[in-house]
């Protein structure tokens, strides 16, 4: 029987009959239906326990999918590659230029006399304009509680200015995140550090305030003086990053800047 076995043939089988494919034997070549999961010979077109058509162990109606996504990606690649052929035999001088600081491929003018230089955008990171518009509307929230400190800073109570420093140290917090991102943006790393500097004196500033006992009303008021000479610098930040906005061509939502703008 152990004879039979290495040689591929199946107990009760004759040694004249030619022998019968084993699941597990050496060098077998089986796979399995992809739909009833029976065992196949490599070759099989179609299974005989479900009925599935297969093309090299690969259902038909899967195979012919898989076709098609590859026909489609084949065509698109295929038409921009001719699309930026046809382009360049119709304008043989507009040449591009690789710039590997941003991967951006931009327009090169032509050695001619008739070559015109052409203003374009800075190229900028999607992070970094997303962090400079957040920015925006932080510097927003930020003027807002800066026009309810200036009008509690003189007569208010340590309760009421609490709550303004607190509301205060949360938005710097958020800013503090933000302002690392502006770095990558071309023009944008002195921005960055200004704007970094500006939360960290907001933070370092709510936090020795409200140290002080909220019975001293006394302190809380000198404290909300000291923000409020902090938060003067707001708006020369918001005025460099429109600056920055504009030359990259992103628009940034509008900030009231209240009592800081006057000052």
């Amino acid at each position: 029987m152990a004879f039979n076995l290495l040689r591929g043939r199946l107990p009760g089988q004759r040694s004249d009959e030619p022998p019968k494919l084993s699941i597990g034997e050496a060098d077998a070549h089986v796979f399995n239906c992809p739909t009833c999961s029976r065992p196949l010979n490599d070759g099989t077109p179609k299974c005989p326990a479900c009925g599935t058509r297969l093309i090299m162990g690969v259902a038909v109606r899967r195979a012919a999918t898989l076709m098609g996504f590859g026909a489609i990606v084949g065509l698109f690649i295929g038409g921009m590659i001719t699309s930026v052929v046809i382009k360049g035999l119709m304008d043989p001088t507009a040449a591009t230029a690789f710039d590997p600081a941003d991967g951006v491929a931009r327009p090169v003018a032509s050695a001619g006399p008739s070559a015109v230089p052409v203003a374009t955008a800075i190229p900028v990171p999607a992070a970094a304009q997303s962090a400079l518009r957040q920015a925006a509307i932080l510097d927003a929230r930020i003027a807002d509680d800066a026009n309810a400190l200036s009008r509690i800073a003189t007569n208010g109570t340590a309760n009421d200015i609490a709550k303004v420093l607190r509301s205060l140290s949360a938005d710097a917090a958020i800013g503090a995140d933000l302002a690392p991102r502006i770095a990558p943006w071309p023009g944008g790393e002195s921005l960055s550090r200004d704007r970094a500097a500006f939360y960290a004196a907001v933070t370092n500033s709510a936090h020795g305030s409200l140290g002080d006992s909220i019975t001293d009303t006394k302190a809380y008021r000198t404290n909300a003086k000291a923000m409020l000479k902090i938060l003067k610098g707001l708006p020369a930040l918001d005025a460099a990053s429109r600056t920055l906005a504009a030359v990259a061509e992103v628009e940034l939502p509008p900030v009231d800047l209240g009592a800081l703008g006057s000052n």
